[in-house]
């Protein structure tokens, strides 16, 4: 892009051409010894009449300069003659005001200095910069009005192989960033996932455009035809906003579009809780057509890697054993819809519950025994330790029941407090049968007593 013709530009123009003319590399430790030479000097001095495009003679002076010293013409004249008619004084030739237009220049063959050169060689290399990125700009703007003229006559109504009579084929990925605590009370959880989506669309195919083009703004994306799908066992879903909306569509040159969107998820998840906690279970994520049929478009999955985790990522409670990818039809009345489906396999970790539900039942168990090695005649210590821990032993079972659905079937850990809960009442019942068979064998030796009295 050619710069205006302003006093700066064309000092800058100048500098530049030089620099490029020159090695500055080579040229600035050895500018000391070149100053002393004068056949360089003079060389130097030709150059710069070149970078004007003027003739030079053999001693450097330009043709008009040479003509003006042979004829005696004034130091001021033959400067001018040398630098051109309208022409900026070089900032090598001048050492006072450098950007003053109708200086004079004393000798043409004054040797540049060190720090010319560098400053042009800076220069260059900064306009060089420049006019690379306005070229990337320029091309970028390029691009986009080249997609605008494209979309002037693009009817996001219909499908990308309308025109061809076959389905179009949309492949799926998701990306899962977070996955929730797994709640059994409501047999649900949350997941925060990027969904992203590729096909192929003709209509958008331009050779001219020299680079994908990455597209976020809602108003521009609506502009483009997308699949309608839906995630069919969801009970919750948000879009995520902040900071921006969290959309975005790629458009590549050869047609082939990427849509993604991040959302948070709270899926429904049907539990088996036979052997809870120690049970594993089988979470699924359901992605179906919403409103096309199978015969207008098709789902499948990501050839590599179709279901994505957040590396480092972890669930409270449990472990993700394996995820099954597999694809699904859905039936109904009006039609059969394509449906992806993805299956977690996750195990559960017995951590929380060893040391929330094991641990202290045994504990409870274990001090509703110490009644056994009480006196037998320590009716209100044995009473009260056998009610306590039976009373304990029950809270604990309530509380453990609260976090879990009421169910019909008996569960594993249902099983654990029941056994608990009868080592601890056979406890305070054993206390009762002893005190009661005590208090008889009082009964009979005083009876005993009484009919045969201690002869003295």
């Amino acid at each position: 892009m050619p710069l205006a013709k302003t006093k700066g530009n064309r000092r800058l123009w100048a500098h530049s051409r030089l620099c490029a003319s020159l090695d500055c590399r080579r040229f600035a430790p050895t500018i000391a010894e070149e100053e002393r030479d004068e056949g360089k000097q003079r060389l130097r001095a030709r150059i710069r009449c070149a970078l004007r495009a003027r003739p030079c003679s053999p001693t450097g002076l330009s043709v008009e300069g040479e003509a003006s010293t042979r004829a005696g013409a004034p130091v001021r004249t033959r400067a001018r003659a040398r630098l051109g008619a309208k022409g900026p004084v070089d900032r090598g030739c001048s050492r006072r005001a450098v950007g003053a237009r109708w200086k004079r220049c004393e000798d043409a063959r004054m040797p540049l200095s060190a720090l010319s050169v560098w400053r042009a060689c800076v220069t260059l290399s900064l306009l060089r910069m420049t006019l690379a990125e306005e070229r990337r700009s320029n091309g970028a703007l390029d691009d986009l009005e080249k997609l605008d003229d494209l979309l002037r006559t693009y009817d996001r109504r219909a499908l990308p192989t309308t025109h061809l009579g076959t389905p179009t084929k949309v492949a799926c990925e998701i990306y899962i960033r977070s996955f929730g605590s797994i709640n059994p009370a409501t047999m649900d959880y949350e997941v925060d996932l990027y969904l992203r989506q590729t096909w192929q669309d003709d209509r958008l195919t331009s050779p001219n455009v020299s680079r994908p083009l990455d597209l976020n703004d809602p108003k521009l994306v609506q502009r483009i035809w997308k699949p309608e799908v839906f995630f069919a066992n969801a009970k919750h879903a948000e879009f995520q906003y902040v900071t921006v909306p969290n959309v975005l569509v790629r458009v590549n040159p050869n047609g082939k579009i990427l849509y993604m969107l991040r959302l948070k998820l709270r899926f429904a998840c049907m539990m088996d809780l036979y052997r809870f906690p120690m049970d594993s279970q089988v979470c699924s994520i359901e992605l179906a057509s919403f409103s096309k049929t199978t015969e207008e478009l098709h789902l499948e999955w990501s050839e590599s890697n179709p279901i994505i985790l957040f590396e480092g990522l972890k669930l409270p409670q449990f472990e993700i054993q394996n995820i099954n990818t597999s694809l699904c039809m859905e039936k109904f009345h009006i039609g059969e819809y394509s449906c992806l489906k993805a299956d977690f396999h996750l195990q559960r970790s017995l951590g929380y519950h060893m040391v929330q539900s094991y641990l202290p039942t045994v504990l409870i168990v274990v001090i509703s025994w110490v009644s056994f090695w009480l006196d037998v005649e320590s009716i209100p210590a044995r009473t009260t330790l056998g009610v306590t821990t039976l009373l304990t032993i029950s809270s604990k079972g309530s509380g453990i029941q609260s976090n879990l659905p009421p169910v019909s079937y008996v569960k594993a850990i249902d099983v654990w407090m029941g056994a608990c809960t009868g080592f601890v009442f056979s406890a305070l019942l054993e206390f009762t049968v002893v005190s009661c068979l005590a208090r008889m064998q009082a009964r009979d030796k005083v009876t005993t007593t009484a009919v045969f009295p201690q002869m003295p």
